[in-house]
């Protein structure tokens, strides 16, 4: 009858109603790494941040994208052998594995004087190591200390000022 369509029925006469019901199965969506990014599906219903599951029909295709953060990059999925564009014959999981990017800091020191710059996270140990990769977004403390004859006069690029102490924030090559 008409009236079944939307849900609510008015019982003037004798009517006939069919429900129709289609199985479905269950699509969960981790997300894996040190890194960060969101995942959504076609068709709609995960957006992985907000909703990490959804119940897609039965036998239905869905295609899962991995979309990374700025600072991030996706490195690839694990879980279910079809991932990711799992065809939903039985409850699947899939998990998106997201890393940081790592940008070089580079130390060079210059003038006549002697010293050493040491890093916080620890990588930067100049005399001898004067390069570090670290993840986007990191803070990094620089630290000058001149030798006995010599003495420190100031920080040039990423670092201004003549204070021996310098924060750096890792988010290109510096």
């Amino acid at each position: 009858d008409t009236d079944c369509t939307d849900g609510q029925v008015t019982m003037t006469k004798n009517l006939t109603c069919t429900a129709t019901f289609k199985a479905v199965r269950k699509l969960t969506v981790t997300k894996a790494g040190q890194g960060s990014g969101k995942v959504t599906s076609t068709p709609t219903g995960i957006v992985c941040g907000t909703a990490c599951n959804a119940f897609f029909y039965l036998d239905q295709q869905v295609t899962l994208a991995a979309l990374p953060n700025t600072g991030s990059t996706f490195t690839g999925w694990s879980g279910d052998l079809t991932c990711p564009k799992p065809v939903m014959s039985a409850n699947r999981t899939c998990s998106a594995t997201f890393s940081p990017k790592y940008y070089p800091l580079l130390v060079i020191k210059t003038g006549a004087g002697q010293g050493t710059i040491t890093s916080q996270p620890t990588g930067i140990s100049c005399g001898s190591d004067c390069e570090q990769d670290y993840a986007y977004n990191t803070l990094v403390t620089l630290t000058a200390t001149p030798n006995a004859k010599s003495i420190f006069t100031g920080w040039a690029g990423a670092c201004k000022g003549k204070n021996a102490t310098c924060q750096v924030t890792v988010s290109k090559a510096r």
